[in-house]
Order: C-alpha cells, then structure tokens, then sequence
C-alpha cells in the first residue's frame, strides 16, 4: 500500500514478482520487489508525474511451505530366522536436483508381515524421519513405507544315525532314525515338520551277510520342508555276525566345553546255535585314566569290558572337543 498521496490521488502497483531472502521454507519471510516507473498504474485524474516513487520496496510478508516428499522403501532379501525382523533403504520421491545430494531418510525399523519363508512379503519400515540436511524444507506425506522382499529357507542337515543288526535278524524300520543339525531357537524336529516330512531306507535291503556298509542308509523327503532347505547325508549301516558283542549308543548333543557320559542302550551278541539274541547286564563302571570302563556280563560266565569314546572329532587348543 502507497501513502503520501495528496488529496484523492492514488495508484495501484501493476509488479507482481518479487524475492525471499533466502530458498528456505519458513513464515514471516522477507520479500523484496524491485519497481520501475511503469509499475505503477494511476487511479482516475492522478498524475503520476508528480510524484516520486520507490523503486524497491521490502516486507516481512512471506510465506514457504515445506514441500512434500513421498517415502518408498527397498526392502532386503534375509535367510530365514525365525524373527520377523528386516531391514532395507529409504527412497524419497519429490525432492528438488538442487537437495537431491542430502535429500536421505532412514527408518527406525523394518518387519516382515510374518517371519515363515515366502517370496515377495510385505516388509514395513516404520519411523522414517529426514535427515537433518533437508528437514528445514521438506515434509514427509508418512512416516510409513511397504515394499516386497523374499525369505529364503535356512541351510539344515538331515542325517542318517548308524545302525546296525545281526545276522539273519530282520531290519527294523526307520533303522536308528536321523539327526538333524541347524534347527534354529530351539525347533524341535517335530514342530519344523522335518520328524513327519523325512524317512529312512536301507539301499542295499537284500543284502543280510554280515559286514559293514558304508553310506546304505539313505534319509529322503522334500527338498524344502517348512521354512528349512534340507541337505541328507547317508549312514552305515553293519551286519554283525553270530558270537560277536554289539555296543549300542543312543545318539545325543551337548554343548562345547561340557562333558557327559554316553548312554548305552544295550549290549549284546547272537547265539549261533539258538539263533538267539542274549542280553548283557551292567555289572559295574569305573574311572580309569578320565574313561568310564563298563562291565558287562550275560548272566551266565561271561564277562566283557570296554571303554567308549567319540570317533573322527578334533580338539581345540584348549583340550575340549570342537563342535561338530
């Protein structure tokens, strides 16, 4: 608005462009317009010859809004886990070539819509902000962002346990069973579907003389079973033959650095002229140079003696025995 006037003279300022002070988004701005003489456009009789106008006017009259950015997100690939956790990258869509070096964002977390295998699932990232560079001028449309990303099966080994029988005695089914390694937060093979989705042949089944056979008994079922890709590895299989001792172990786990004693689940041999599996009893154990001797008899006037120790493992450095 022009003041000054004399009587009823008055004019109107035609400039309509002018600059902030600065390209920052902010309120109560200051504006500068610069004027020329033609910028000004008398109203009714005034004569605008005489008087003297401004050529540049300024005002604390400006308003920036902050501009809107859209969030997306790139959201990683991960090996199953169990958890429903992720992680990814932020992209902005919106913003100015001029701030696109410091135009980033982060997230304070990504999520799974649930933590089971499957390709293209829904990855959230939540509490995006702006990094500090471009939170003076750019607002985010949401704090929120979906994208697609795959879970792949985690690595899990499915082998078979040696087992063994005598001859002329009939194969029991599913053998010793399996182990498996690399079951994830303390899965049991039943809740992972692997103890229902896997069984275990003998691949050499007409075969009963007595003798070892290595790599015969063959663990199969699906390649993916649940959430675990699965990898079998075969196991022996040995005939024993009439009047000699069969020492059976059951199979078990223990922790690195710990120490625990086998459980024998029997001790026995055939009797080549009965056809008939004897039984031994534990008749004693003792420590002998840090190994338990076991004494086994039949009842009868036999006796046997024997120590067991684990097979084809390594040691570290500090005596214990490596994990494997």
């Amino acid at each position: 608005q022009l003041t000054g006037w004399v009587g009823t003279d008055n004019a109107t300022v035609t400039q309509t462009v002018g600059s902030y002070d600065t390209a920052n988004a902010g309120t109560g701005k200051m504006v500068t317009v610069l004027l020329s003489d033609s910028d000004y456009q008398a109203i009714g009789s005034t004569l605008l010859s005489n008087y003297r106008f401004p050529s540049m006017i300024t005002g604390a009259v400006g308003n920036i809004r902050k501009a809107t950015l859209t969030p997306s997100i790139m959201a990683n690939n991960k090996v199953y886990d169990t958890q429903t956790g992720a992680n990814g990258t932020v992209n902005l869509t919106g913003v100015f070539s001029a701030d696109a070096a410091a135009a980033t964002a982060v997230a304070s977390s990504y999520s799974f819509d649930n933590a089971d295998v499957g390709t293209g699932k829904n990855v959230t990232a939540s509490g995006i902000t702006l990094a500090a560079g471009i939170a003076g001028n750019y607002q985010l449309s949401s704090t929120q962002a979906t994208g697609l990303a795959d879970i792949t099966p985690a690595p899990l080994t499915v082998t078979a346990i040696n087992s063994a029988k005598f001859v002329t005695q009939t194969d029991v089914a599913g053998y010793a069973g399996f182990a498996v390694t690399g079951l994830l937060d303390g899965q049991s093979p039943a809740g992972a579907g692997i103890e229902a989705g896997v069984t275990v042949s003998r691949s050499n089944a007409a075969t009963n003389t007595a003798g070892e056979y290595t790599g015969v008994l063959v663990p199969s079922g699906a390649a993916t079973i649940g959430n675990y890709a699965l990898n079998y590895v075969a196991g022996t299989y040995t005939i024993v033959p009439a009047r000699q001792l069969l020492v059976q172990v059951a199979s078990s786990n223990r922790a690195y650095g710990t120490e625990s004693s086998p459980i024998l689940t029997s001790v026995s041999y055939l009797d080549d002229s009965s056809n008939t599996i004897t039984d031994l009893t534990l008749s004693s154990q003792t420590v002998v140079g840090g190994n338990t001797v076991y004494t086994y008899a039949d009842g009868a006037d036999g006796t046997v003696s024997f120590t067991t120790v684990p097979m084809a493992t390594s040691v570290s450095s500090g005596g214990r025995i490596n994990v494997g």
